[in-house]
C-alpha cells in the first residue's frame, strides 16, 4: 500500500511542473508586479478552497491548534513572496530559486529526523546532498550578492523550510490535541493565504497598465488563476495525506528533488535547450533519489 504514496508523490510533482506552466502563462498577460503577483495568490488559493468546501458540503472543521499552523503557514507564504520580489529587483532569480527550494529541503527533512522520529539512515544523508548539490549546480554566476539580499535569501530559505515543517508538525500532531482533517486543514490555510493577500492588496498601489487590459486578457489571467490554484492546492492536499504514511525526511527530498528534474524537462518544452547543466541536475536528482532506497 505504501508504494501507492510514492506513486502519489511523483504525481504531486508533475503537478507543480504543470502548475509553474501556467504561473508563465499569467505573468506573460499580467506582468509580475507585486500587486498582480498577491492578486494571482489571492485568487488562486480562493478558488481552490471554494471548490474544494463545495465538495465538502460546506462542512469545515476548525479547531484551535489547526487555525494556529495554518495562520503561520498562511504568514510564511505572504512574507516569503514579498521578500521574493526584493530578491528579484537586482536579478537574483536562481539565487532566490535556490534559497526557496533548500529551505524546503533541508528544514523539514531535519524536522523529520530529530523531531518526528524518522529513522536515520545513510541513503537519506546521500540524498539531502546530492539533491541540495542539484541545487547549487542551477545557481547562475555573477548573481548580485549584497548583504540585504543574504538576508532576505535566508529569510526566504527560513520561512520556505518552516512552513513545510509546519505542514509535517500538524499532520503528525506530537501533542495529541484536537487537530482537523487534511480536507479542512488544507482548505483552512489556503483560505488565511487568500485573507492576507486580500489584505495585503489593500494597501499596494495599483499597476498603471492594469486598466488597458482587454477582456480577453482578463479571461486568460483568471483562467490561468483557476487552473494554477486546482493544480496548487491538490498539490498541498496531496502532501498532506503523504505525510500521514511517509516521513519527511523521505517525502520531501523526493518532491524537491523531482521538481527540479521535471522543471528542466518543462524547460526543454518551452525551447530551452539541453545544456550540461541540466545533465548534471538529472544525474544528482536520480541518483540522490534512487539512494533512498538503501537499507542502511
Amino acid at each position: 500500500m505504501e508504494i501507492f504514496y510514492y506513486l502519489l508523490l511523483f504525481g504531486i510533482c508533475v503537478l507543480m511542473t504543470i502548475r509553474s506552466v501556467f504561473h508563465r502563462l499569467y505573468i506573460s498577460v499580467s506582468g509580475s508586479s507585486p500587486r498582480s503577483t498577491y492578486q494571482f495568490s489571492m485568487l488562486s488559493t480562493l478558488i481552490f478552497s471554494v471548490i474544494m468546501l463545495v465538495t465538502m458540503g460546506f462542512k469545515m472543521k476548525i479547531t484551535l491548534f489547526s487555525l494556529l499552523v495554518s495562520v503561520f503557514i498562511g504568514l510564511a507564504n505572504v512574507t516569503c513572496i514579498y521578500l521574493a520580489f526584493k530578491v528579484l529587483e537586482e536579478g537574483g532569480l536562481s539565487r532566490y530559486t535556490l534559497f526557496l527550494n533548500l529551505g524546503g529541503l533541508v528544514i523539514p527533512f531535519f524536522y523529520g529526523l530529530f523531531f518526528n522520529g524518522d529513522a536515520w539512515t545513510v541513503g537519506k544523508i546521500v540524498c539531502l546532498l546530492l539533491v541540495g548539490a542539484a541545487l547549487f549546480v542551477n545557481l547562475e554566476k555573477g548573481e548580485p550578492m549584497s548583504f540585504r539580499i543574504k538576508l532576505y535569501s535566508v529569510a526566504i530559505f527560513m520561512l520556505n523550510g518552516l512552513g513545510c515543517a509546519a505542514l509535517s508538525f500538524h499532520q503528525s500532531n506530537p501533542f495529541g490535541v484536537p487537530a482537523v482533517d487534511g480536507d479542512s486543514f488544507t482548505v483552512l490555510y489556503m483560505l488565511l493565504n487568500s485573507l492576507f493577500g486580500f489584505i495585503i492588496l489593500l494597501f499596494l498601489p495599483r499597476d498603471k497598465n492594469a486598466e488597458k487590459k482587454d477582456k480577453k486578457e482578463t479571461g486568460k489571467a483568471l483562467l490561468y488563476t483557476a487552473v494554477y490554484g486546482l493544480l496548487y492546492g491538490f498539490g498541498n492536499y496531496g502532501m498532506a495525506v503523504c505525510l500521514l504514511h511517509i516521513d519527511p525526511s523521505y517525502q520531501f527530498p523526493i518532491i524537491t528533488g523531482g521538481g527540479v528534474l521535471l522543471a528542466g524537462i518543462a524547460g526543454l518544452i518551452f525551447g530551452e535547450k539541453i545544456t550540461k547543466r541540466f545533465c548534471l541536475t538529472s544525474v544528482l536528482v536520480i541518483v540522490g533519489t534512487a539512494a533512498l532506497l538503501l537499507p542502511f
